[in-house]
């Protein structure tokens, strides 16, 4: 039973309930027992919004141990208990903003008014940030700065009025449990200038070396080092595996970095990591390793944010992912089904948001929801069910996958964790309509060079093949032959510049976006050693017969008899003139090897 004290302030509630005509069951009454409770309900009153309505939606939001209450108590303290403020709390009651029995927004309430930085403005910040995908980051973050005694006005501001908050949050919050952040390096993060300085600190996190000196080791790089370029993040840190990233790889990363030339050493250095580990060659379950899909699986995310976001604010993040732990808990014990129980309980569990502030819980949900709304999806719901199964198998056990998909039996070796996230929206493709992924890798880019170069060839021939004088047809004829004889190289300063253009646009995420990466410019040199057989210029040839140089180029042989009569006799001794009449084709023969001469 309550005691004195607590009498007294039941007494004042109970009378200003009464004083409110306030109406209030038997749940409501339960809560009469907890001292938090009473005084939220009296912190409504001084602030005179003890209505009907806010009591009934406070009492039944509240449960012991939600900050609802202390979240009350410090908007009245502070006295920021308004009806717009208590509107806004309320619009956070949803699960969605839940890790574990935590409102994030609460904690996050709870945090500054414990460091005595609970105003207008910045409880405003707080209800900006939790609308936005780095609701969880934010949090995690003031947790990270009240642990190190850094959580002040003036840090608080700086984050406010950061430039790339994503970046500068997602940095801090890295650092969580390191035990290292200090005001200096908090200052140092601050002014830092590569927001893909994360890339390399969310690797090291992800495989257990995000030691103070680690850390140390990349700020004494310079800030435009390779390992901190967006190449760097698609061909080096999202492919390599966490159980190969070891503390001699990375300390190797960093040399090569700075030497001549690092992107071409390190991709190659990451090419035979990756082959040399565990499983010999690569294989379809790692094919997120080697294929750049990440821009098409950005997109993809985004119309699944776009189509499911409502539905995981209404459901809960929490409750759709114990939704999917049951129903996988719940499938027969086999090689696949066992592996897909381990991954979906591992990824789950990881700290670990991509640059578009999409956190891996929240993709999982989006996948969930979008293999069960048949009005999208292209194939049946069980179909759909089984290949996110198949997803989290080749996920959990990509490592031990040969290159023709045979498992080794061994133990778990999974993929990276940008693996991970590109193989969940890989499974959805071909079922779910939102989902279209560009597979582009080096090789293919390799292969498409020769069919651009030769559609430019074509395209700037098309535009040569009509001389109107016979100096123009016996350029052209000349140009032809030095085609045959020479290759594309003949032509190549006419058409490298499209043929760049039209490959950086369809390769560019290869090459970091960056139209004069060596790699890329290496591999449109080579564009003009390509050969041209003869019979590709076939379709030039009755143009070139048709036009007014070669009728100009004929009237002047015909009026210099002996050049005419020597042209006809060269072309007698390879018989041609001897059968021109033995079929239509013999004919066509001799009479354009008449006007257009091309030697073999």
């Amino acid at each position: 039973m309550p005691n004195s004290n607590a009498n007294n302030l039941l007494d004042s509630v109970q009378l200003a309930l009464e004083s409110a005509g306030i109406l209030f069951g038997n749940q409501a009454e339960n809560y009469f027992y907890f001292d938090t409770f009473l005084k939220a309900v009296l912190a409504l009153e001084e602030a005179k919004l003890l209505t009907q309505t806010n009591f009934d939606d406070f009492s039944t939001n509240w449960t012991s141990g939600n900050l609802l209450a202390d979240v009350l108590l410090a908007l009245g303290e502070a006295k920021l208990l308004t009806q717009a403020n208590f509107d806004v709390t309320k619009t956070y009651l949803d699960s969605t903003y839940e890790i574990g029995f935590q409102n994030l927004f609460f904690v996050s309430v709870w945090r500054l008014t414990d460091a005595k930085l609970l105003t207008q403005a910045n409880f405003d910040f707080a209800g900006q940030t939790m609308r936005s995908s780095v609701f969880s980051v934010f949090s995690e973050t003031l947790l990270v700065l009240t642990e190190a005694e850094l959580l002040t006005e003036k840090n608080f501001n700086a984050i406010k009025t950061h430039s790339n908050l994503n970046f500068f949050i997602n940095t801090l919050a890295s650092l969580r449990s390191t035990n290292f952040l200090t005001q200096t390096i908090f200052d140092q993060i601050k002014t830092y200038p590569n927001p893909n300085f994360i890339n390399a600190l969310s690797a090291l996190k992800s495989a257990n070396l995000l030691t103070h000196d680690n850390f140390t080791r990349l700020l004494d790089l310079k800030s435009d080092n390779y390992l901190f370029s967006d190449e760097m993040r698609m061909e080096g840190w999202t492919r390599i595996p966490g159980h190969l990233l070891t503390e001699v790889v990375f300390i190797e990363l960093i040399r090569l970095s700075q030497q001549p030339d690092p992107g071409h050493l390190i991709v190659q250095y990451v090419h035979q990591l990756i082959n040399n580990g565990p499983a010999a060659g690569i294989n379809n379950a790692q094919s997120t390793h080697t294929a750049s899909i990440h821009e098409s699986a950005m997109l993809a995310v985004t119309k699944l944010m776009n189509c499911y976001w409502k539905s995981i604010l209404r459901i809960g993040l929490d409750k759709i992912l114990l939704e999917i732990i049951r129903e996988i808990d719940n499938l027969p014990d086999s090689l696949i089904n066992k592996a897909a129980k381990n991954c979906i309980r591992r990824i789950i569990a990881m700290d670990f948001t991509d640059p578009n502030g999409v956190s891996i819980k929240q993709l999982v949900a989006l996948c969930y929801l979008a293999i069960n709304d048949t009005e999208n999806l292209l194939c049946s719901k069980e179909d759909a069910k089984k290949q996110f199964i198949d997803g989290l198998y080749e996920i959990q056990r990509g490592y031990n996958l040969s290159a023709d998909g045979i498992d080794n039996g061994k133990s778990d070796k999974p993929i990276c964790i940008s693996g991970t996230f590109n193989k969940l929206i890989e499974k959805l493709w071909g079922i779910h309509k939102d989902v279209e992924l560009c597979f582009i890798t080096k090789e293919t880019a390799s292969q498409k060079l020769p069919i651009v170069v030769h559609e430019e060839a074509n395209n700037y021939l098309e535009k040569q093949v009509k001389p109107k004088t016979s100096e123009d047809f016996y350029r052209v004829v000349t140009l032809m032959d030095q085609l045959i004889q020479e290759g594309i190289g003949v032509i190549w300063d006419k058409i490298k510049l499209r043929v760049a253009d039209r490959m950086f646009d369809e390769f560019k995420s290869l090459y970091a976006n960056n139209k004069e990466n060596p790699n890329f410019e290496a591999l449109i040199e080579a564009g003009q050693y390509l050969e041209l057989e003869e019979e590709g210029l076939d379709p030039y040839k009755k143009p070139i017969v048709d036009s007014l140089g070669y009728h100009a180029y004929c009237s002047e042989s015909l009026q210099n008899s002996a050049r005419f009569f020597s042209f006809s006799m060269e072309k007698t001794k390879d018989n041609l003139s001897t059968h021109r009449h033995d079929n239509p084709a013999a004919q066509r023969e001799y009479d354009q090897r008449f006007g257009l001469v091309l030697r073999k």
